[in-house]
Parts: structure tokens; C-alpha cells; sequence
């Protein structure tokens, strides 16, 4: 299983379990998975925190869909703190955050971090409470993000 190179398992409710058997595959030395679709698994705030820790210390996952989760405030906490751990979550290029239940504080949470992490080109933050504090953070993000969701379409910097 470690010569996978994309997972999607979306639309299954992988519960406490599951996510920590994820987490046993993304710690493993030769993980060599690169793409993570976990859209729609019920993840909930406990389980993106698990998972946020797994994969900050994680250096081959480029993509990771974490959309329609219901995180909430709480999962953005937890994805921001990966992204600002100092494994860093090695080679994340892209990260889908949509449709999670982020409060303002959440959002500004996750954008804050996107804008400190050069290497992330692609953050979706689309149906989400932006709030004002959201989007003033969204805004710092958008200086150095490739392509970037708030709503609408895609917005290119480039």
C-alpha cells in the first residue's frame, strides 16, 4: 500500500477508527501518498485535529480535501497549527477547507497560517462565516496564494 500515490475516500464516514488508521499511513517512513481527498468522511473537529497532527509531521502530501467536514472553529484551529508546526506539513501545495463550518475566527485562523506557509499555492475557504476578521486575513493570504476560493471563482495572483 505504500507505492500509493492518491487516496480519495471521500463520502465514507471513517469515524475515530479510521482516521487514526489514516494517520498510522501518513506517520509510516514510506508513505509516499501525495494526494488525500477526505471530503465529506464526518471527520468533525476530533478527527481533523488527529489528523492535522498526523499530517504535520507528514512530508509527501502535496493535496489535501478536507471539505464539507463540519470542523468548525475548532478544526481551523487545528489546521492552522499544523501549518505553522515546524515539520510544517512538509509539502502541502494545495488544501480545500470549503464547506466546513469555519466561524470568523476559524477562517482568519486558517488564512493567517496560509499566508505564512510560501509553499501552499491553492487554499479553498469557499461557503465558510468569513466575518471581517476573515476576510482582512484572506487578504494578507492573497499576496503570495496562486489560486484562491473565497465563494466565487477562483482567483489567480499570477
Amino acid at each position: 500500500y505504500m507505492e500509493l500515490l492518491a487516496l480519495d475516500i471521500s463520502r465514507n464516514p471513517i469515524g475515530e477508527g479510521g482516521c487514526a488508521a489514516l494517520c498510522d499511513l501518513l506517520l509510516a517512513p514510506n508513505c509516499v501518498l501525495q494526494t488525500l481527498d477526505v471530503s465529506e468522511a464526518q471527520l468533525f473537529s476530533s478527527g481533523c485535529t488527529v489528523l492535522m497532527g498526523a499530517l504535520s509531521h507528514n512530508a509527501t502530501i502535496r493535496t489535501l480535501l478536507l471539505s464539507s467536514n463540519a470542523i468548525g472553529p475548532q478544526g481551523g484551529t487545528a489546521i492552522a497549527e499544523a501549518l505553522l508546526s515546524d515539520a510544517a506539513c512538509g509539502a502541502l501545495t494545495s488544501l480545500d477547507v470549503s464547506n466546513n463550518d469555519l466561524d470568523s475566527a476559524g477562517f482568519a485562523a486558517v488564512a493567517h497560517a496560509a499566508a505564512a506557509t510560501p509553499r501552499l499555492h491553492t487554499l479553498d475557504l469557499s461557503h465558510n462565516n468569513a466575518g471581517a476578521a476573515g476576510l482582512e486575513a484572506l487578504g494578507e493570504a492573497y499576496e503570495h496564494l496562486a489560486f484562491l476560493s473565497r465563494g466565487g471563482p477562483f482567483l489567480d495572483s499570477r
